[in-house]
């Protein structure tokens, strides 16, 4: 127990590492170069995140801050319906998000994301239903579309890192769709 919670801490600050050299380096960037997303600068804002697949459904309310013109950071609550029938019990995930954005062009992101989720798991030997606490790793492109002058709408394209058979995503791409406002 006292080993996988030092090692969920461990790769929590390894994320939070990668994200603020991203943060730097992004800051550290001549503005007046990247004048995208003026009107960004500073402010807090709420979105909602989607993703489906053929056998459930992801649902993800954020919640994210723009630090300057290129770069987002944020949390979110990660809730997976399973569409199944076979055990009543675990036909649900839920779990939390940690993410950033950086932005390279005008509306392309890329996207780095920390998910740690309690999750429904078969063991294929005995036959046996468990719950288990699993981290995953993504990392991808995203593009974000303004739909009026406060509300964007964004596609992300992201690759499950650290995939294991427990993972609540069995694809190793990831799409989803968003909203924030």
């Amino acid at each position: 127990m006292a080993y996988r919670l030092t090692n969920n801490l461990k790769n929590i600050l390894v994320i939070l590492l990668l994200s603020i050299s991203f943060i730097e380096s992004a800051i550290g960037q001549n503005d007046s170069a990247a004048s995208f997303n003026k009107g960004q600068r500073g402010h807090i804002k709420f979105g909602f995140n989607y993703h489906l697949q053929l056998k459930h459904i992801d649902v993800a309310p954020v919640i994210f801050y723009s630090l300057n013109n290129r770069v987002d950071a944020g949390v979110g609550l990660n809730y997976l319906y399973y569409f199944r029938n076979d055990d009543s019990e675990n036909n649900s995930a839920f779990g939390t998000n940690i993410f950033t954005r950086v932005y390279f062009l005008k509306n392309f992101f890329l996207h780095l994301e920390y998910l740690y989720c309690n999750v429904p798991y078969r063991n294929d030997l005995n036959f046996e239903y468990r719950r288990v606490y699993i981290t995953n790793f993504f990392s991808g492109l995203g593009y974000k579309q303004p739909i009026t002058s406060k509300v964007d709408s964004y596609l992300l394209g992201l690759v499950d890192l650290t995939h294991r058979d427990e993972s609540p995503y069995k694809n190793l791409i990831v799409i989803k769709l968003g909203i924030s406002f």
